[in-house]
């Protein structure tokens, strides 16, 4: 857990990723200044949203990109509690609250949706290069990852340290307007890491029934990078979906080819227990999955 604070009457719970940095870089431009920020996981939210003290004195509680209202409903449940999510299941909106405001909507990232809500109310409208920013995050969150430079910002930012929202913010608080010597250095570093990285994994690679359709999954154990290492997966062995499996916390991370047509929050929530859209999903190391991963041979 990641905490950073000032304005007291505003509270955020985000995720630990770049999704969830750039959310608080939204709301730090609209607010306008800096407010209590505590980056987490959906693992570690309860404990997280439990050590907040004095939560009636927050004029907002925003919980958002954490799916977690269908585990924590009992303690969110807040009149001044908010909660973004954009990446449903069809019970997640449907979970029944008294006081909280629910504003689950599917979305590409909860970043652009935020910013789609707020942006007729910013004091300052946000600039080119500052809107050029959020596109380049929901193309990763999305996973479309339609621009050169996305893949390089997700480097960029798992390579800070400390309060990773905040330090990221200081970085491109003006918007993105190309990376300065001094970061392409330090994502070409980046880069390499994950080069040799990928040569000591082992990959498996099976075909699988899913709806009546066969597809070919590639499966690997990684704890650094996962959509990057999805992608090299996807793009060396030329399978359908892949499965990152990081055993340092029992979590799976799914992604597809662009054009496969299997929905990939559904299948997390049937198979392993999780959740997430289209592209993009993970989950927990469930009995489904260790009977999925007989069906998959080593090949390298």
């Amino acid at each position: 857990m990641v905490e950073s604070s000032s304005n007291t009457s505003v509270a955020l719970f985000t995720d630990t990723d770049l999704d969830g940095a750039v959310i608080y870089y939204v709301f730090r431009k609209f607010i306008g200044q800096d407010f209590k920020t505590i980056q987490t996981t959906e693992k570690k939210f309860k404990e997280s949203f439990e050590q907040l003290k004095d939560k009636e004195s927050y004029k907002k509680i925003y919980i958002c990109d954490l799916a977690v209202i269908q585990t924590c409903s009992d303690i969110i449940d807040l009149p001044n509690v908010v909660y973004i999510n954009h990446r449903t299941c069809d019970t997640e909106a449907k979970v029944e609250t008294k006081f909280l405001k629910n504003e689950t909507v599917d979305h590409s990232s909860c970043t652009l949706l935020i910013y789609k809500k707020l942006k007729e109310k910013f004091k300052t409208p946000l600039t080119t290069e500052q809107k050029k920013l959020l596109v380049l995050i929901d193309d990763y969150d999305s996973y479309k990852l339609q621009f050169p430079e996305t893949l390089k910002l997700n480097m960029l930012y798992w390579s800070l340290n400390g309060e990773k929202c905040k330090a990221f913010y200081k970085l491109f608080d003006n918007g993105f307007g190309g990376f300065t010597s001094g970061q392409e250095a330090l994502i070409s570093t980046c880069l390499n890491e994950i080069e040799e990285h990928y040569k000591t994994l082992k990959i498996f690679k099976g075909d699988i029934s899913i709806g009546g359709k066969k597809y070919c999954v590639c499966s690997t154990f990684n704890n650094i990078q996962p959509s990057e290492i999805c992608r090299k997966i996807i793009e060396d062995h030329d399978c359908d979906i892949v499965i990152n499996v990081n055993l340092n916390n029992n979590s799976l991370s799914v992604r597809k080819k662009r054009d496969i047509g299997v929905h990939l929050g559904n299948l997390a929530k049937k198979l392993f227990n999780g959740g997430g859209d289209s592209s993009v999903a993970g989950g927990s190391i469930t009995d489904n999955f260790l009977q999925l991963s007989k069906l998959l041979y080593p090949i390298a």
